[in-house]
């Protein structure tokens, strides 16, 4: 499986495709534990993407059929996986916290696995468990996942070129600063990621750019305004070094979205609440000190569409 180093458009499938990228490569167990705070603590975060799913959140939210419905690349793999450990990531994890960055993966979860049909799906198809550490190929050659019980109810595993990467979970010195959020989803996005807008979609490109000298870029999944036809709202906060150019990129984030609907009036094209475009052209934008704050509603109809 290849993996992405952008940001996902809709944060609505953020959850799924974390969850996705670890269940081709992935093998885990779980309950309880310690905090989210000190789950993400314990990633390495030097110049890495943080992310955060409460998933128990979105089954109660009735959004699980997004995740339902995005298999794993390989998906005869996944397959083969949930026969033989009966694991379910849709159903079996309550919390995801990971990290992404210098060509590795680490996750920490909280749910109910098997413990034991795990090691031995390791032990079955090319792996090992050894002093507490299993570690097993990845489908991608060269690369491994490794994994192992943190704690009751806790899995940690990495993915990455080196066999036991997961030993670097808790001993990295984390940079992520303290967020306190109530938000079901949220992305912290590792600012060197805006420097190659190239690596992302055309349609986000103008967006990456004025983003581009953010010092801090966080994306949540929030519940829709009340008296919304909205899903839910995806909502960003970028902090810069000073208010000037907070509000200067407020205002060109706003002039990129007007932009955007005229490219699509001149195209006689209308934006859809249903794809890309209408929630693209959807962005509220404003700076308040040293921040821009995003609004982009997710409709209903994009939800449906997903599905």
């Amino acid at each position: 499986m290849r993996l992405r180093q952008h940001p996902i458009v809709f944060l609505v499938a953020l959850a799924a495709l974390i969850a996705t990228i670890t269940f081709d490569l992935g093998r885990w167990r779980l309950r309880a534990g310690p905090s989210d705070a000190q789950l993400i603590a314990m990633l390495p975060s030097h110049n890495a993407t943080v992310f955060f799913a409460n998933l128990g959140a979105v089954r109660d939210a009735g959004l699980m059929k997004l995740l339902a419905g995005v298999k794993p690349a390989e998906e005869k793999d996944y397959s083969e996986f949930v026969r033989e450990t009966q694991f379910d990531y849709a159903r079996d994890i309550d919390r995801l916290v990971g990290s992404a960055g210098n060509d590795q993966l680490f996750f920490l979860a909280r749910g109910r696995f098997n413990w034991d049909r795990l090691r031995n799906y390791a032990a079955t198809h090319g792996g090992k468990c050894e002093a507490g550490v299993c570690s097993v190929p990845a489908s991608t050659p060269g690369r491994w996942a490794s994994f192992e019980e943190i704690e009751s109810g806790v899995i940690g595993l990495a993915v990455s070129p080196k066999q036991d990467a997961i030993r670097m979970l808790g001993h990295a010195n984390s940079s992520v600063p303290p967020l306190r959020l109530t938000e079901p989803v949220w992305v912290n996005i590792a600012p060197s990621l805006f420097k190659n807008p190239e690596a992302f979609p055309i349609a986000l490109r103008v967006f990456v750019i004025s983003l581009e000298s953010a010092d801090s870029v966080l994306f949540t999944m929030c519940p829709a305004r009340k008296n919304s036809d909205a899903a839910f709202e995806m909502r960003l906060d970028a902090m810069f070094a000073n208010q000037s150019t907070a509000e200067a990129t407020a205002k060109q984030m706003e002039l990129e979205t007007r932009m955007l609907k005229l490219a699509l009036m001149r195209a006689r094209d209308q934006s859809s609440a249903a794809d890309l475009t209408g929630l693209l052209t959807a962005g509220v934008f404003e700076a308040k000190q040293t921040h821009v704050y995003g609004t982009w509603s997710v409709s209903k109809e994009l939800v449906r569409k997903l599905e």
